[in-house]
């Protein structure tokens, strides 16, 4: 199409309408980007789509399109070998659940709309990545029975924390370190569990000084009769980073191996959405499917400009059979150029896909192009 007469028509803003009424930015993208079409199949399909779309709104409350994310990049990264972190798996399978969702809702529904039901039949499925689920809390935290392993490591770590800590709280409450003590605390210093001593006690009380008030008065020090336990635990938290990274490694090696799946998946259920926002501008301007030719003609009814803020003059317009060119007369501001914008613009909605503020039984025809001139550019 003409991009000059998309542009001084205004389609964008139909666009951006349309994109509003998405629910996320895969529907947004592909609004933005939607573009009339000549091809009459194309155009037929379109305008099927949207009006089983509002059937099934009509039906129930429409497809359920909660949970979808954009996971583009994260896929990308993993198909590349990078490792996801949890809340970046978690989109993933809230998208997987959302497409699985769906797949079952346009299957129920098929004989409502046909089209939108092939649509989900094709929604592959991701059955492996239903164990990122079983991993992850809804927190981004790795359940313990990710693994037996991880189970084994953190029972052991809150052993040997809890063991620490009633060797800590002795050391505190013991007559012979309590004089040398600034405060009675336990404190992290570099990963380590400490014990603010009076600096010029650190000697007399033992252990190994980690950090230094900046007064320089108090010694954070982790207790001799701690160190031990200080380095299980130590060694314990490595143990357990490191079964967690080769948790995250395998759960996004599943991401990669379905990685061309998932990208159709994700065009798919954009294309829903882009369905959906259809509906929903439809219902907004209490609009038609119109019957399409591709003879010229141009029969519509009780048409507004969908653009202008109600209570908007609607307008009739033929042309195309009998006569193939039309002179519209008046004074100024009395409605010539809106006119001419309205039919313009509402055959470049059609050609997207988009039903039309007008009466049933209006009727546009399919354009090759679509050419304005309006406005200052007259000559």
């Amino acid at each position: 199409m003409d991009q000059h007469s998309l542009k001084i028509l205004e389609y964008k803003r139909v666009l951006e309408m349309l994109a509003a009424h998405c629910s996320n930015s895969i529907g947004q993208e592909q609004a933005l980007s939607l573009t009339p079409t000549a091809f009459p199949e194309i155009v037929r399909t379109r305008l099927q789509e949207t009006a089983e779309s509002r059937a099934l709104r009509d039906f129930d409350s429409g497809i359920p399109l909660g949970g979808i994310r954009d996971i583009r990049e994260h896929v990308q990264r993993a198909a590349m070998g990078g490792v996801l972190v949890p809340l970046e798996l978690l989109d993933v399978s809230s998208t997987v659940a959302a497409s699985r969702r769906i797949k079952q809702y346009l299957f129920k529904r098929k004989d409502t709309a046909p089209l939108l039901g092939e649509i989900g039949h094709n929604i592959p499925q991701f059955p492996l990545l239903g164990q990122i689920s079983e991993a992850i809390a809804e927190n981004g935290i790795l359940r313990d029975n990710a693994t037996p392993e991880l189970a084994r490591l953190r029972s052991a770590t809150k052993t040997t924390a809890q063991r620490l800590n009633e060797k800590l709280q002795s050391v505190l409450t013991s007559d012979k370190f309590k004089t040398y003590i600034q405060e009675p605390i336990i404190t992290v210093r570099d990963g380590r569990y400490c014990i603010p001593v009076k600096a010029e006690n650190r000697g007399l009380f033992g252990g190994m000084v980690h950090d230094l008030s900046q007064s320089g008065a108090t010694a954070f020090v982790e207790p001799a009769a701690t160190v031990e336990l200080g380095n299980d635990l130590k060694e314990l938290t490595i143990k357990e980073e490191q079964e967690v990274y080769r948790i995250l490694t395998r759960l996004s090696g599943l991401v990669s191996a379905v990685a061309s799946e998932l990208g159709d998946a994700i065009r798919l259920l954009g294309n829903l959405d882009l369905m959906n926002a259809k509906a929903l501008v439809a219902e907004e301007m209490i609009a038609v499917q119109p019957i399409m030719n591709h003879k010229g003609i141009i029969r519509i009814r009780r048409a507004r400009h969908p653009l202008l803020t109600p209570p908007v003059v609607p307008i009739e317009v033929h042309l195309g059979d009998r006569f193939t060119t039309l002179l519209i007369t008046g004074p100024n501001t009395g409605g010539k150029t809106v006119a001419l914008k309205t039919v313009g613009l509402l055959t470049l909605m059609a050609q997207s896909g988009l039903e039309i503020p007008a009466e049933p039984g209006s009727e546009l025809s399919i354009f090759e192009q679509v050419f304005a001139d309006i406005g200052d550019e007259q000559d």
